[in-house]
């Protein structure tokens, strides 16, 4: 008979557990996640854990109670919490997997309803064995939560480089040794003083040129990532500006790319530097050990020109196309009618 323990401290095997799993778990699993998050958002984590009768480990899932947070004025947007489980659960013993699953969901329910939450998201990793098993999804649905469809492309970096040069498209080909030949390179920075001036300014300023918002940097970020599991690169000229930037994660092996932005300069000027960057960036991840490189995330049924873009992109790495399960259940349906309502209140008086 398994039983299920939910707590708010690290349980001492948690990690050791985690990087245990391999592919059936990613960094926002782990200790160093929930860390992060409790400092940047004001995040409450819960670690669940099923054991067996016998005080083994079935699986554990990281519960994050999170709050919609504006991270620069230190503030929360909304009042209720949501609850997200990212890359999880964590599953030990597939034999009894669904039961493990089973008892999770229905204490998450119960997690849920003791704190008022508006929502629950939950969305495994994309290499588990049930990222994409419609009988989970049936499960997750007979919980009362919806299953969306999402995609990635995964590089399998485990090739050496002249075959994976020639997986890549002839078009992302031709693009790096543009800019190979017009003396652009790749800086790997190492400092947060470095990275603030040099990636995540120019950053905010290509996000604002395409009509988007990024927050601040946040050093606490830098300084909490003691077993270096992150990195960020530029792509600049050479008078040293920076056109492209690119960041990654490694974790269990899988490289995951993060905050890419490209330059005014270099989209007015097509300069395809991010092309450059993220050829450059796998190669690094591979040097770094890492079996498998995540283009992260892409809509699987494109609803815009943009997310066309973003699919034509990551598709040309020569990755192999995954999909998998995103689900998600208001908790307090009403106020997604409130929301709406809301936002249209406020659009027809910025309009007046």
């Amino acid at each position: 008979m398994s039983r299920i323990k939910v707590t708010k401290d690290v349980p001492c095997s948690w990690d050791e557990l985690i990087k245990s799993a391999q592919n059936e778990a990613n960094i926002c699993q782990s200790r160093h996640w929930a860390e992060v998050i409790r400092i940047l958002d004001k995040a409450t984590p819960y670690f669940f854990e099923i054991k067996d009768s016998e005080d083994s480990v079935l699986a554990q899932a990281l519960i994050l109670k999170r709050y919609p947070y504006d991270s620069d004025r230190q503030r929360k947007f909304f009042p209720l919490p949501y609850l997200e489980c990212l890359d999880g659960p964590v599953v030990f013993d597939h034999d009894r997997a669904k039961e493990s699953i089973q008892l999770i969901l229905k204490h998450v329910l119960r997690l849920a309803r003791r704190n008022f939450a508006s929502h629950i998201n939950l969305t495994p990793s994309h290499l588990s064995l049930y990222a994409s098993d419609d009988g989970i999804a049936n499960l997750y649905q007979e919980f009362g939560f919806e299953a969306k469809k999402w995609a990635t492309y995964l590089v399998d970096l485990q090739k050496e480089e002249e075959e994976l040069f020639k997986f890549i498209s002839h078009a992302a080909r031709k693009c790096i040794k543009k800019c190979q030949r017009e003396g652009l390179k790749i800086v790997s920075l190492k400092s947060y003083e470095e990275f603030e001036e040099r990636y995540w300014q120019p950053y905010v300023e290509a996000e604002a040129y395409f009509s988007r918002k990024a927050n601040r940097a946040r050093k606490e970020l830098w300084d909490e990532d003691k077993e270096n599991y992150y990195h960020y690169y530029i792509a600049e000229d050479q008078q040293g500006e920076t056109l492209a930037v690119l960041g990654m994660y490694i974790f269990n092996g899988i490289a995951t790319e993060i905050a890419s932005g490209l330059m005014p300069q270099a989209y007015e000027q097509k300069i395809p530097a991010q092309d450059l960057i993220h050829w450059e960036m796998m190669l690094e991840a591979k040097r770094l050990g890492a079996h498998t490189f995540d283009l992260a995330g892409v809509n699987p049924n494109p609803q815009a020109p943009k997310e066309e873009g973003i699919k034509r992109f990551k598709e040309k790495w020569g990755g192999r196309y995954v999909e998998y399960y995103a689900y998600r259940k208001n908790t307090i349906p009403m106020l997604k009618t409130i929301n709406q309502w809301i936002k249209t209140l406020r659009i027809t008086r910025r309009d007046e």
